[in-house]
């Protein structure tokens, strides 16, 4: 029983965790927001979804931001209400 239990602890740490993120500056950049979540996750892939408006494509301040797992997410969730480009986010 406890390698099944250990499968699916690791199992559960590989799932990917999907953050929503707000208050971003409107000049955010996929670059400088991957750039401000590395740290959680050294050497894996972070990947974002910007979200603008639809029909002018301005930026709308907030993104999704998709942590490897779930240890990365954990540390991702730390910085809440730090600043990025000036602003705190959240």
């Amino acid at each position: 029983a406890s390698a099944v239990g250990g499968a699916i602890g690791a199992a559960a740490n590989m799932l990917k965790h999907i953050m929503f993120v707000g208050q971003l500056p409107y000049d955010a950049t996929v670059p400088m927001i991957v750039k401000h979540f590395e740290m959680c996750a050294p050497g894996q892939k972070i990947k974002v979804r910007l979200l603008t408006e639809k029909g002018t494509g301005k930026p709308r301040g907030i993104a999704f931001v998709e942590m490897p797992d779930s240890e990365s997410g954990e540390k991702a969730l730390l910085l809440d209400h730090s600043t990025l480009g000036g602003r705190r986010i959240r």
